[in-house]
């Protein structure tokens, strides 16, 4: 006569937690995890760029005004292309957006917008006195 098991075992084992399924809901978490720092490292390799291509820029507009001996005026991306102190590939930030070139006495601040494309809000990306 075959015999049954206890009543309570059947139902623990018909209710007890998957141990797959644990590990499952633990790997996709993990996952989450791992990609929400792979943005967050892309994130900050895009602001570097663009903090370094602004430097770039920068020194290419102090370049082109000891050059034209144009202190008074500030250069914009497309001269600073045209008149070879800078290539066109450097003129965008990462975001393929034109750097914003200001200037104020002997200051020259570049500005990136930022992954929003937004000016002056919290991700644009300066080098300068400006912020």
């Amino acid at each position: 006569m075959p015999v049954n098991p206890p009543i309570a075992l059947v139902i623990l084992t018909l209710f007890a937690p998957c141990t797959a399924c644990a590990r499952s809901a633990s790997t996709q978490a993990d996952d989450q995890s791992v990609q929400a720092h792979r943005k967050e490292a892309e994130r900050a390799k895009q602001n570097l760029l663009a903090l370094q291509g602004a430097r770039t820029v920068k020194e290419a507009a102090q370049i082109w005004m000891v050059e034209t001996q144009n202190f008074a005026a500030c250069p914009t991306p497309a001269q600073l292309v045209k008149g070879h102190e800078l290539s066109a590939t450097d003129a965008n930030d990462p975001w393929g957006r034109t750097y914003a070139v200001t200037c104020s006495d002997d200051q020259v601040t570049v500005r990136s917008l930022g992954p929003d494309g937004v000016a002056s809000t919290t991700d644009d990306v300066v080098d300068g006195d400006a912020k």
